[in-house]
């Protein structure tokens, strides 16, 4: 599945609300071939617009796996939707611990403090 180059939040809205499937393939594969700022953007609009049994798996393996602190970031904004899913504070815990990036920490952290 290829993605739209470049990646605007318009143009993923728009996918989310016309082609959730396509969105999901994006979610999944794509996104980790992606610099960090599209990725954001993917990782953003897939929490905002899908469920979340679709979004919180493809969003935690972005937080833990993304090699972009960016990626990592919108993981987290994306998560912000599913806070009471499954898995959801654990992982955000994790990132607010251990992340090797101080931004990525202080967000996870920040999503923690407006969640509990």
């Amino acid at each position: 599945m290829a993605y739209c180059n470049p990646v605007s939040e318009m143009s993923m809205e728009e996918l989310a609300k016309t082609n959730k499937p396509a969105l999901l393939a994006i979610l999944s594969k794509d996104v980790f071939d992606m610099n960090g700022a599209d990725a954001a953007t993917v990782a953003e609009v897939a929490g905002k617009f899908l469920s979340s049994e679709e979004a919180v798996p493809s969003l935690i393996a972005i937080l833990q796996k993304h090699p972009r602190p960016m990626a990592r970031e919108g993981a987290i904004l994306g998560l912000y939707f599913h806070s009471n899913f499954e898995g959801v504070t654990e992982a955000l815990w994790s990132a607010a611990l251990n992340d090797t990036c101080d931004e990525v920490k202080e967000a996870a952290q920040e999503m923690i403090s407006h969640t509990l």
